[in-house]
């Protein structure tokens, strides 16, 4: 059926659609194999993302976070332990406990911010501002997630958020795009910074 459903959508043209719907075939026998697996969840949910089953993507969006959370609660204590050893041993190249804690939170940031954007998609731009607002509090200086929960908040016609994220974004990340895009539509100056 897999193949069948491949050959199909490769003959439409849709190679892209059938490379997502093999990953999502992939993802699913690892997560079989470790259902504790938040990256296979993450990269599940992607390939949901980009067929538009955005309820199948929030799902593992939501599995992925889960395991990403229980995963940073059973590394903090390791962390703050293993790290008063890490500094002596740095220059041969051993990563310390709390690096591998810094990376574990920035996959929840991007996980999050997958939600996200699978809410957006879906037009449920409450929920993508909370699920926005969660990937900021791991990842506090992304322009990006600032620039997508204004949009979110635009779509919601809360302009005087909108603005206030992106202006954030303009005055302390450098990127003024949708400030002056929204901007010019309410009468506010234009903003150049470099």
């Amino acid at each position: 059926m897999k193949k069948l459903l491949t050959t199909v959508l490769l003959a439409l043209g849709l190679s892209a659609c059938a490379n997502h719907v093999a990953d999502i075939e992939e993802y699913t026998q690892v997560i079989k194999l470790d259902p504790k697996n938040a990256e296979a969840y993450y990269k599940r949910g992607k390939a949901y993302y980009y067929t538009e089953n955005y309820d199948q993507a929030i799902a593992d969006y939501t599995k992925a976070i889960e395991n990403y959370t229980k995963a940073i609660e059973a590394k903090a204590p390791e962390a703050s332990e293993k790290n008063r050893f890490a500094k002596p041993f740095a220059y041969m190249g051993i990563a310390s406990a709390s690096q591998d804690l810094t990376s574990t939170r920035l996959d929840l940031a991007r996980t999050y911010y997958m939600r996200a954007e699978a809410y957006s998609a879906q037009k449920n731009y409450n929920k993508a501002i909370e699920s926005y607002t969660k990937a900021l509090e791991f990842k506090p200086n992304e322009a990006f997630y600032y620039n997508h929960r204004a949009d979110a908040y635009y779509e919601l016609k809360n302009y005087e958020a909108a603005l206030k994220d992106a202006g954030y974004v303009c005055n302390y990340l450098r990127d003024c795009t949708r400030y002056n895009l929204w901007g010019y539509q309410f009468g506010l100056p234009r903003r150049n910074v470099r």
